[in-house]
């Protein structure tokens, strides 16, 4: 149930965002449209598993929208490049302030961040079963 009411309210929040113009070629004080100038929409995303599978539900849920949806699979940096240069029209897997930290500082002034998928605080690492007796990556080596 918990679960469920995570995605429920993740999508929300994504196509709130999504329906706001998620980029632009110069960084502004407000975002002036509030829908796509068109009927079609590209979502870069990068070939990882998070990526893929929220990158897919937006777009179903774009699609149901009345969307023509073109989902682009990029390597991580031209993902934000696309993005950044308006070769595609969002992203929805920035993973900030850490693993994408680098492509936000050098594309930042082209690109609008609109919102959250995730809970503040949602950490990046290494997980393994508790009767593995890992607690750290050394460990791995065993």
């Amino acid at each position: 149930m918990k679960f469920a009411r995570k995605i429920s309210i993740m999508l929300s929040l994504l196509l709130v965002g999504l329906s706001i113009t998620a980029c632009s070629s110069k960084k502004t004080s407000q975002v002036q449209d509030t829908q796509p100038s068109s009927n079609k929409i590209r979502l870069a995303y990068k070939e990882w598993d998070d990526a893929i599978s929220s990158t897919f539900v937006v777009g179903e849920v774009l699609q149901d929208m009345g969307y023509q949806v073109e989902m682009v699979p990029l390597d991580n940096i031209f993902m934000w490049k696309s993005v950044a240069d308006g070769s595609a029209d969002a992203m929805v897997t920035a993973w900030l302030p850490t693993t994408n930290g680098p492509e936000y500082k050098r594309y930042k002034n082209n690109v609008d961040i609109i919102g959250e998928s995730l809970v503040d605080g949602a950490k990046a690492g290494f997980i393994v079963p508790s009767y593995m007796s890992v607690n750290s990556i050394a460990d791995l080596k065993k």
